[in-house]
């Protein structure tokens, strides 16, 4: 029974993580906020979204280490088992790396092909480029490109939210309206 134990708490850890993928793909998409508990997840989500990332390579590589430890324990039993657990932690591997790769590519396309206007640390309009998310450990997706000679609070409450709500836009987009914010406020670019 104590050489079973990793085994079985491998597998509890594999199926807690991989059903937490599970529900947190189907749940944190609902356009349904009626349900509480469905808007906060899908609020945590939006806030925290590495950190789900990260939990689905950690399913991923729970499933492959359960999958492994059964085939060393198992796996001389029938071929058949040999195989099933070997597509196991193949599956196990490949969904991790599967979410590392788009994790990769997402961040690489984000940094150079998305624009978004916030706000500096002087109160002015800013425009950015990359993403308007900050990783752990203080490491920041965006790089400030221009800080107009515009105060956000001065805004009207249309172009404060345009700018506060950080939406993702194309450059194009994101320079013709802080060429409309800077208009309407008077100032000549």
């Amino acid at each position: 029974m104590a050489r079973s134990r990793p085994i079985a708490l491998a597998g509890i850890a594999a199926a807690l993580l991989a059903n937490f993928w599970v529900l947190e793909d189907v749940l944190a998409r609902r356009t349904d906020l009626s349900e509480a508990w469905i808007s906060d997840l899908a609020a945590r989500t939006e806030a925290g979204g590495w950190r789900f990332q990260l939990l689905e390579v950690a399913a991923g590589l729970a499933i492959a280490g359960f999958a492994w430890l059964l085939l060393r324990r198992q796996g001389g039993r029938s071929p058949m088992l040999r195989r099933g657990l070997l597509a196991l932690a193949a599956a196990g591997l490949l969904a991790a790396l599967v979410v590392i790769a788009a994790i990769v590519f997402g961040a690489t396309y984000g940094l150079r092909h998305v624009w978004f206007l916030g706000t500096d640390d002087a109160g002015r309009v800013a425009l950015y480029r990359g993403l308007p998310y900050e990783l752990p450990f203080g490491v920041k997706l965006w790089s400030e490109k221009y800080a107009a000679p515009v105060q956000t609070e001065s805004l009207p409450e249309k172009r404060k939210d345009a700018v506060t709500g950080q939406g993702l836009r194309s450059h194009e987009d994101a320079v013709k309206l802080l060429e409309e914010i800077e208009r309407g406020q008077g100032v000549a670019r």
